[in-house]
């Protein structure tokens, strides 16, 4: 819910199959949560028929509203097995592995605005894979 209370763009790194074993009944109130306040989200994530079709049924409203921009990359080239937020000057990382669930929360401005470069340096090249 932390990211939710945040200023600015939300940035990261998801796998939406792997996290819906985790937290398939929390996501459903967080979606609507995030659409209701309008915050905006530009992530990375496997490009399969589960993610793909997740989006689609799941989060096309956010998409079509313009808070939610998804670009999904090969997973066996570059497998997302956690979750990674980038926020304010926040890191959050959880594993969504059932048998080692945790999370943590690095509040650092020097961490997040590395881990924003890491993050737009992904995106970029990401986004040279559909211009090819």
């Amino acid at each position: 819910m932390d990211l939710l209370n945040s200023e600015n763009e939300v940035l990261g790194f998801t796998n939406y199959q792997l996290a819906g074993h985790v937290f398939e009944e929390y996501l459903k109130d967080y979606y609507l949560r995030a659409l209701k306040l309008g915050k905006k989200f530009r992530l990375l994530c496997p490009n399969d028929k589960f993610n793909s079709d997740y989006i689609e049924t799941h989060l096309k409203d956010r998409v079509r509203a313009g808070m939610l921009e998804i670009f999904a990359v090969n997973p066996e080239l570059f497998p997302v097995k956690n979750i990674q937020y980038i926020y304010d000057d926040k890191v959050a990382t959880i594993s969504l592995d059932s048998n080692e669930v945790i999370g943590v929360i690095i509040e650092s401005a020097s961490n997040a605005e590395t881990s924003r470069s890491i993050f737009k340096l992904a995106w970029l090249g990401a986004t040279s894979f559909v211009a090819r």
